[in-house]
């Protein structure tokens, strides 16, 4: 069989060949898929919260902490001390605050559960910490994890991460 490839597939199957072993050694884990995931917080009742957030009810933006989304609106509405203290005392004792005049402010308690959710595939931790570097802006609290294709797997990701192994290992031979 004779396949053309291009430029990047043989650095794609090089870089591949190059770290396989090596991250196996790091990550223990036989057939890989390594995953990049971030906390993806999942809005609850109250009394089953992982967390708790503060949040402008007329917009999204979230703040996990009360000072600091008091801080914003004493800034933006120009509120005095006194004024700041109340909308304090009153979300802390009733769970939300709502209009405060002549303002209109509502502010929303809400409890949330965290949940580690997967953004993004790989077959390799490196390019995995890559795309963590180029996509940061869109990524809370990103981690790498690699999973595994499953115990005792004899499917087909073994046989395509050993045949993409073999490949590169080819490629970087003929290189030299």
């Amino acid at each position: 069989m004779n396949i053309k490839l291009s430029d990047t597939e043989k650095a794609f199957l090089k870089k591949y060949a190059e770290v396989c072993d090596e991250e196996r050694k790091f990550d223990g884990t036989a057939d890989p898929v390594v995953l990049v995931q971030d906390i993806e917080r999942i809005p609850t009742e109250l009394g089953y919260e992982d967390g708790i957030e503060f949040r402008d009810a007329k917009c999204s933006e979230s703040y996990d902490s009360l000072d600091e989304l008091l801080e914003e609106y004493k800034a933006e509405y120009s509120l005095s001390d006194d004024e700041v203290e109340e909308m304090e005392e009153s979300i802390q004792y009733l769970g939300e605050f709502k209009s405060l005049e002549p303002h209109n402010v509502e502010i929303l308690k809400i409890g949330y559960k965290k949940r580690w959710k997967t953004v993004a595939y790989f077959l390799t931790r490196h390019e995995a910490e890559r795309y963590i570097k180029y996509q940061r802006h869109n990524l809370t609290s990103p981690r790498v994890y690699t999973a595994y294709a499953g115990y005792d797997n004899r499917g087909e990701i073994p046989c395509v991460l050993e045949l993409l192994k073999r490949m590169g290992e080819t490629l970087l031979t003929e290189a030299e």
